[in-house]
Parts: C-alpha cells; structure tokens; sequence
C-alpha cells in the first residue's frame, strides 16, 4: 500500500508531475507506470471537486493503458502514442511551472531605479529599428505556438469511447470469470479485448478490490498481478 501525501494542487497533471519528482524519476513512460497506483490512490483518498474529476479520470485512463502495456506487451500493441502524449504534455507543463517560479522570484525582489539626463535627441537616428515584427510575422508565430499546445490537447473522443462501455458490465464480467476462477492473473480477462475494455476491466477490478470482494496481490513492480476471491 502506498501513502501519498501531496500539497494543494491546480489538477491532475500537478499531481503526477510532484509524484514523479518526489521519487526522483524522470519524466518517462516507465516512471508514469511506476507511479500509476499512487495516481489512483490520490483521486480515491483526496476530494478531488466534480468539476475537476474528468480530467483526473482521463490522466488515469492513459496511465492504467500505459501500465498495462509494460504488464502485457504480448497482448497490447503499439497502436497508440497516448504514452508519448502523456509524456510531452507533462514536460510542457513542468517547464511552465519552472518559468512560473522564476518570474514569481523576479516579482519579489526589491527593485531600484536610477534617473538620469535625458539622451540627445540626435541618438534616435543612430538606432536602427530595421527589425520588422508585422502583425503576419507575430501571427505566425502564434500559430506555431498554438500547434505546438494542441499536440498536447487532443480531442476527447477518447472519453466518448470509454463511456459507451458500461463499468457495471465489466464489473459482472469480472464476477462471472471470478466464479469460475477463484484465483487467475490479471491479463487472462484481458484476452481480445479493445484498448478501451482494458482499462475499464481494471477499473472494475480495482472498484471489486475496493468493496473487498476480491484480493490483488503483486509482488514486484510489472510483475504478473494475481486476483483472487475473498
């Protein structure tokens, strides 16, 4: 069981970049796998508003497939590029929040100013103002700013895709296999099923595990996961 304690966080994101870097990982696919239960253990303990919860949920999707793919790679392709995405989205970020402090560091310091005598008027015609920064030019290079964040931001229909696939389904699913199999390895109900029934089959495991009707025992990191009945 792990134990996360966090500071007030803005979402999601803020979240798992301060748990990576209170393990002092990189920021990886591996290291978001390693930190995928602790992710889910935040939004189960911490009061996480209404509001807020979907992007929570859809961070927690990508990680739960992400975590998989690493646990099962002889049943997950390479398919999608969520992890990448994941990846660089995060990096973003932690760059906006360094850039954040050190403008905040900037804002707190005293400053001074000293007068002085005016410049000559003749001083103007020796500078030379040829820089040409036209609207088109500053249009552009919003635009290239703008591409760059929407790598970032794909559409949502991910989350279209993983609501039209009932949790309380999956949740029988996994209680008709359970059973039948008072003990099994995870990725046995994971057998020629969509990316999206994956991640929700693990929901419906962990929410099992929750009510305390089954019991998931692993006993290293991306070793196989055992479920068995309580």
């Amino acid at each position: 069981m792990y134990l996360v304690k966090t500071d007030k966080f803005e979402g999601p994101l803020s979240v798992l970049l301060d748990l990576i870097e209170k393990e002092k990982l990189d920021i990886s696919q591996i290291s978001l796998a390693k930190v995928t239960d602790e992710f889910l253990l935040y939004i189960k303990n911490s009061m996480v508003q209404a509001s807020e919860m979907i992007d929570f949920l859809e961070i927690a999707a990508q990680l739960i497939w992400l975590k998989s793919k690493f646990l099962l790679p002889e049943l997950i392709g390479e398919e999608e590029e969520g992890g990448e995405s994941l990846v660089l989205k995060l990096k973003i970020y932690q760059a906006y929040k360094e850039a954040s402090k050190n403008i905040s560091k900037l804002n707190n310091q005293p400053y001074f100013s000293i007068s002085r005598t005016a410049l000559s008027q003749n001083i103007y015609q020796k500078l030379d103002f040829s820089l040409e920064l036209s609207p088109l030019k500053l249009q552009k290079e919003f635009k290239r700013i703008i591409s760059v964040l929407e790598i970032t931001s794909k559409k949502r229909s991910f989350h279209l895709r993983l609501r039209a696939i009932s949790l309380k389904k999956k949740i029988e699913e996994v209680l008709s296999f359970l059973n039948k199999n008072k003990e099994f390895i995870l990725n046995q109900i994971f057998v020629q099923k969509s990316k999206e029934e994956v991640i929700v089959l693990v929901l419906a495991v962990l929410e099992l595990n929750k009510r305390r009707v089954l019991t998931i025992e692993q006993k290293e990191l991306f070793s196989s996961i055992y479920v068995r009945k309580e």
